[in-house]
């Protein structure tokens, strides 16, 4: 389900709506583009998940949706915290695209951002925008995926698991 939201989310369209409200602001990866390993935004846009050209992602993500069990979408809640460009522009941003695409209809849960930590560590929350990254702004992520980012990790709220990865 997370690999169909992600293919069929359109990252240029999302950055267009954050570059209107907040400039300057670029596609970006895992890794910041300062990073000498970082792909750039040219090289990203040729990708699945976010290219503009969502032909062949949005089939694949809504194949993978049936996969899933979810061929016709389901209900879930987005967390999102509650400056106005997050809580008024981008989740609900988020939330047409999910809805239009995938027919994901999610319901905006607009927290403060003073108790985000106890929410996001609590783990009661299905997908939650505006949460701590994983490291994603060093130079070296690495440290922190490795207690944010591997199974059973510390820090990893999300859940995430994929022991092939891990062993990487």
């Amino acid at each position: 389900v997370v690999k169909a939201m992600f293919l069929a989310f359109d990252q240029p369209r999302f950055m267009a709506v954050v570059e209107a409200a907040f400039k300057p602001s670029r596609l970006q990866g895992w890794l910041p583009l300062s990073n000498p390993a970082a792909l750039t935004p040219e090289e990203l846009a040729k990708m699945p998940g976010y290219r503009a050209d969502k032909s062949e992602d949005l089939p694949e993500a809504k194949r993978l949706m049936a996969e899933a069990g979810y061929p016709d979408g389901f209900k879930g809640t987005l967390t999102c915290i509650n400056p106005a460009l997050q809580a008024e522009v981008l989740c609900p941003e988020m939330q047409a695209q999910f809805k239009s695409s995938l027919n994901i209809d999610l319901e905006l849960v607009i927290v403060d951002r003073s108790g985000v930590s106890d929410i996001y560590t609590s783990g009661d929350w299905e997908f939650f925008y505006g949460a701590p990254p994983i490291g994603v702004r060093l130079s070296d992520p690495t440290p922190n995926w490795l207690t944010e980012a591997v199974c059973g990790a510390e820090k990893n709220y999300r859940g995430y698991c994929n022991a092939e990865l891990d062993e990487v």
